[in-house]
């Protein structure tokens, strides 16, 4: 599984359930990146989103489920997450968020593409901090780039082999 996420200096990624930040180039590369696969996400971020996202299966881990369709499937135990991605074994799974659900299943990703934003922003909501775990190590990290007065890379972490 493929962690996602946009995060600032200090691993914040959200605030009020909305994210931190908003850049094109950012969408770009997730929408990139996902086409085609499968997003495991939580309900409150599932919510956020401004509908289902074309070309992806939505796996939604609630403790309210809704009505399932082709590319929506709803779970209420990580396990129960688990079995609906197993169903999906040509695609490739995407960690999506919010904090709890990359809490939940860091364990189970071997690459996290992250969008690194400078400076920090107020947040109540953090992802995992990498740089702190001896399995992870960041192998790529692109130029840095301005888009609406905000600085951010594209970075690439994976497990140590």
């Amino acid at each position: 599984m493929r962690l996602i996420a946009a995060a600032d200096e200090a691993w914040g990624i959200g605030q009020g359930g909305a994210l931190l930040y908003h850049t094109r180039a950012d969408m770009a590369r997730v929408k990139a990146l996902t086409m085609g696969h499968v997003l495991l996400m939580g309900g409150k971020t599932f919510r956020s989103l401004p509908g289902l996202l074309l070309g992806r299966v939505h796996v939604v881990l609630t403790r309210t489920p809704g009505q399932d369709s082709d590319r929506l499937r709803y779970c209420t135990t990580p396990e129960g997450a688990r079995a609906l991605l197993s169903e999906y074994p040509a695609q490739e799974h995407f960690l999506f968020g919010g904090g709890e659900i990359y809490r939940l299943f860091l364990a189970d990703c071997t690459r996290a593409d992250i969008t690194r934003y400078a400076g920090t922003r107020p947040a109540d909501t953090y992802l995992p901090r990498l740089d702190t775990l001896p399995d992870w190590r960041q192998i790529t990290r692109s130029p840095w780039q301005i888009e609406g007065g905000l600085r951010f890379c594209f970075e690439t972490w994976k497990i140590r082999c």
